[in-house]
């Protein structure tokens, strides 16, 4: 790194090499424990319980990680992080060598990781705009971006292979050496470059974490959240957004490729990977669309194409008389991509104005905050569609979803023309 000699450039490298081995790396983790779990039960609740367990903390404890980050020294938070995933992980290794592997174990750790790992996720995402300028801080996000899409088409990948090629043993120390190289790289990064030096020493004082009121400190950051308009307009949208793509895409669309189209199996899972392969090529494109036109601009229009593409998704059922499978499989996974496109035109730049517009002080809570209140809406969604599948056809809740987005996109696009 001496090599680098802008210190901005490498706290971005150090943030980006960080950042793909602890979300590489835990993506792989959770699939292959998973398929360990599924093949020494042979159950699938256990197996979905399993990644439920990986899901299940982000909703629990983001709050309250959000008022630890914004007490507590951001840099600190992070490398602790991933020396106590390593460590936890090493800890499991030796167990695990001396008496075996278990389904409690695996549960058990599962949640550990993923827990430890919002701590992680909350601290570094809210301590973005300290690391690097104003103006590289949607460079940062879009890298961002593009790591987590990658591992998480690649991570169920590398997860089959690592399950194949290694014991369940030695994968559970590789994963733990990468937690602790991780750490070794953030405790590199300055996390002062751009940041309020008197907050910084503030949080630097002596806090008992256990002595903090939680449910105070988390009050006074929705209470601050809810007082920046334009942010909870932003935010009402982007939950708006989350919820109809969860209600209209997640659930009718393996459905309605399965089910009621025969997709074979391989092209189902070509058509979902191209949903993260549009968010990378989003995630390029974003910087420029951000720098020519308002965010307000770039939600409403970007809302209205992808209620085009939702409704999009269910035309085929409407001339289902095409013999020739392949063109199904093309047709969705162009509208695959371009939703895939969509949705980083629209996480990015969410992530871009509350970074941005959020005081540092309330950043890590307010940031939370809202990946809380997504998380809780997504299931929620995904119960009301499951039920509604139950009793009517799939594409009726695939044009309810795109017709429901469509006019959102247009009332938010028309408003905002008027002021």
């Amino acid at each position: 790194m001496k090599l680098i000699k802008n210190k901005e450039d490498k706290n971005a490298i150090l943030f980006y090499l960080g950042s793909l081995i602890s979300i590489f790396g835990t993506a792989i983790y959770t699939f292959a424990i998973s398929l360990y779990t599924l093949k020494i039960t042979g159950s699938s609740i256990s197996f979905s319980t399993t990644l439920i367990l990986s899901i299940l903390p982000i909703i629990i404890l983001n709050p309250i990680v959000g008022v630890i980050a914004d007490k507590f020294n951001k840099k600190k938070l992070v490398v602790t992080a991933n020396l106590l995933n390593g460590v936890f992980l090493f800890i499991v290794y030796l167990i695990s060598n001396w008496k075996g592997l278990s389904t409690g174990i695996i549960y058990l750790s599962t949640f550990v990781v993923t827990s430890i790992n919002i701590i992680f996720d909350v601290s570094i995402d809210s301590a973005i705009p300290n690391i690097v300028s104003k103006e590289k801080i949607v460079n940062i996000n879009a890298g961002n971006r593009i790591i987590d899409s990658i591992s998480s088409v690649l991570g169920p990948v590398f997860g089959g292979i690592a399950f194949a090629i290694f014991n369940i043993e030695s994968f559970i120390l590789i994963n733990s050496i990468s937690f602790l190289v991780s750490a070794i790289l953030d405790t590199l990064i300055d996390f002062k470059y751009n940041s309020n030096s008197e907050l910084e020493e503030k949080s630097d004082e002596n806090i008992a974490i256990s002595k903090l009121n939680y449910f105070k400190e988390i009050a006074e950051g929705f209470k601050y959240l809810i007082s920046k308009r334009y942010i909870i307009e932003i935010l009402a949208i982007f939950i708006i957004f989350n919820f109809f793509i969860s209600f209209s895409v997640t659930i009718p669309i393996p459905i309605i490729l399965n089910n009621i189209l025969k997709i074979p199996t391989k092209s189902f899972g070509l058509i979902q990977g191209a949903i993260p392969v549009g968010m990378i090529i989003g995630a390029f494109m974003v910087k420029n669309i951000i720098a020519k036109y308002k965010l307000n601009s770039i939600f409403s229009v970007t809302g209205i194409i992808i209620s085009v593409n939702i409704i999009l998704l269910s035309i085929p059922l409407f001339i289902n008389t095409i013999s020739n499978i392949n063109i199904y499989v093309i047709y969705y996974l162009v509208i695959m991509i371009f939703m895939g496109v969509c949705i980083s035109l629209v996480d990015i730049p969410f992530s871009y104005t509350l970074q941005t517009n959020i005081e540092e002080e309330f950043r890590a809570r307010s940031l939370s905050l809202t990946i809380s209140i997504v998380k809780v809406v997504v299931p929620i969604s995904y119960l009301i569609s499951g039920v509604l599948l139950q009793s009517i056809e799939a594409y009726v809740v695939v044009l309810f979803g795109g017709i429901s987005v469509l006019i959102v996109s247009t009332i938010f696009y028309k408003c905002i023309s008027k002021k």
